[in-house]
């Protein structure tokens, strides 16, 4: 949000998946840089926690059609910019979600590696999709990249920051020890948890 894609005060955001920690996490930074945050979840159960975790607004997809709602939220704009770890047969419809010179940005796969390109929605919006990988920014050194020290340390001294100052507060759903590995991995799958599965040793 804040190397790649350059968020500023009063832009719409839109979350998608967001009751995972990692979109937790982006609806909490959303908001400190000042923008509106539009989260998703495909269970309506989970409507109310995503509004107290501080999203603006929530779309239940499944219920709501993505693209109409987010023009309705945001006054026929549509989102400056998406946060999506999916990807896969969901971009088309996150096209048809983004404003005219808006960015995507695809941070994960869950959808499946084959990701058709919304040519037509790409010319008639104008907009960027672009990938996002922590390790561009903090190296991983057994696949050669290297650490880009300057935003390193510029995303190091923010988060440390907000979570001095208690904006950010990481969401932990349940703790398993390590001898429950495969429940952890069940409960995963079962889609029940809102905030980060973490296995402690």
């Amino acid at each position: 949000f804040v190397d790649v894609g350059g968020v500023q005060p009063g832009q719409h955001v839109l979350i998608t998946a967001a009751t995972g920690g990692a979109g937790l996490g982006a609806i909490e930074i959303a908001r400190i840089l000042g923008a509106n945050t539009i989260a998703t979840t495909r269970s309506a159960a989970k409507k109310q926690a995503l509004l107290d975790a501080g999203a603006h607004h929530v779309v239940v997809t499944g219920k709501e059609d993505l693209a109409s709602k987010v023009k309705e939220i945001t006054g026929g704009k549509s989102a400056d910019v998406i946060f999506d770890p999916i990807a896969g047969d969901s971009l088309p419809a996150l096209a048809d979600a983004v404003a005219w010179g808006g960015q995507i940005i695809l941070y994960g796969a869950l959808g499946g590696i084959n990701t058709p390109y919304p040519l037509f929605a790409g010319f008639a919006r104008n907009f960027t999709l672009r990938t996002y990988m922590v390790y561009n920014f903090c190296g991983l050194p057994s696949i050669g990249l290297p650490r880009n020290e300057a935003a390193f340390a510029r995303a190091v001294k923010f988060i440390n920051e907000n979570l001095t100052t208690g904006k950010l507060k990481p969401v932990i759903a349940r703790v398993f020890p390590l001898g429950q590995i495969q429940e952890a991995h069940r409960y995963l799958e079962s889609n029940q948890q809102f905030g980060k599965v973490v296995v402690a040793a």
